[in-house]
């Protein structure tokens, strides 16, 4: 009977060694994978908030505000995000006719 408790235990003691390496291996490798992610995720914040970004930003900006001239919607938009369109009328126009010189945010 003695001999029947210590085939157990030792049984038992080798699976419980088997599941700790198996919890640090897997530790281990998710940690790398989410040190992968965060580069690329990295990668990718500093595409958007690059150089390249900003150009992107303005451009839209800009399409934006060419837009709010002649939709009431845009311009609400734009208004509610603290935005100003400051308008350039062109010689003997309409203000319909005029384009915007700049979209700002305004400080709130």
């Amino acid at each position: 009977m003695k001999n029947w408790k210590s085939t157990v235990s030792m049984a038992l003691g080798a699976v419980c060694l088997v599941l700790a390496i198996a919890v640090v291996w897997i530790g281990q490798t998710a940690q790398q994978l989410q040190m992968q992610l965060q580069q690329k995720q990295n990668e990718i914040n500093s595409g958007l908030l690059g150089q390249t970004g900003q150009k992107l930003g303005s451009s839209i900006l800009s399409d934006m505000a060419n837009l709010a001239l002649s939709d009431q919607r845009m311009r609400k938009l734009l208004t509610d995000n603290g935005y100003t369109i400051n308008v350039n009328p062109t010689s003997g126009g309409s203000a319909s006719d005029a384009a915007p010189k700049n979209a700002r945010k305004t400080n709130e």
